[in-house]
C-alpha cells in the first residue's frame, strides 16, 4: 500500500504533468500551470485507486485515458472534443519515452519486470529518474524551438476567459 502512495506521488503525479504539457504544448494550446498541476493531482489519486482495485493491465490504461480526458474537460471548463488530442498526443509522448527508456534500459541491467511498477524504490530508481529526464529535456526543447505538431488553439477557450 506504501509503494502505490509514493508511486502515485512521485511517479504518477508527475508524469500527469509532464503529459499534459506536451500535448498542449504540441498542440499549440497555453494552459495555466495551476490548472495542469490540479488535473495531474487528481489523475494522480484515480491513478492510485486503480492501483489499489488492481484492474488488469490493459483495462486500467483505457480507464485511466478516459479519466485523464473527463478531468481535462471539467477543470479546463471546454468540450471534450477539444482536450482529446492534446491529452492522446502527450500520452502518446509519454508511452515512446517509457518504451525507449525500458529498451535502452533493460540492454544496460537486468530489469525485473515483475518488480517495475509494485515496489517504489526499484521502479523509481530503474525507470522514473530517466523518464523524468527524458521528458523534461523534451519539453525544454519542445518550449527552446516553439514547436508544434496541430494549432488547436481557440482564442481564450482554454485560458477560462469567457467568450
Amino acid at each position: 500500500m506504501i509503494d502505490s502512495i509514493l508511486i502515485s506521488i512521485f511517479l504518477s503525479f508527475p508524469e500527469a504533468i509532464l503529459v499534459l504539457l506536451v500535448g498542449f504544448m504540441l498542440s499549440n494550446i497555453k494552459v495555466k500551470l495551476k490548472k495542469i498541476i490540479l488535473i495531474a493531482c487528481l489523475q494522480a489519486g484515480i491513478a492510485f485507486t486503480i492501483r489499489v482495485l488492481n484492474i488488469s493491465f490493459g483495462a486500467h490504461t483505457i480507464i485511466q485515458v478516459m479519466t485523464f480526458c473527463i478531468l481535462t474537460t471539467f477543470i479546463l471548463k471546454v468540450k471534450l472534443h477539444r482536450v482529446v488530442v492534446p491529452v492522446l498526443i502527450g500520452i502518446f509522448a509519454d508511452s515512446v519515452i517509457q518504451e525507449l527508456i525500458i529498451s535502452v534500459a533493460n540492454l544496460l541491467i537486468t530489469i525485473d519486470f515483475t518488480r517495475l511498477g509494485i515496489e517504489f524504490k526499484y521502479t523509481f530508481m530503474t525507470y522514473g529518474v530517466f523518464v523524468y529526464i527524458v521528458f523534461l529535456s523534451v519539453v525544454f526543447i519542445i518550449k527552446r524551438l516553439r514547436f508544434t505538431i496541430c494549432d488547436l488553439s481557440v482564442e481564450g477557450e482554454f485560458s477560462g476567459e469567457s467568450k
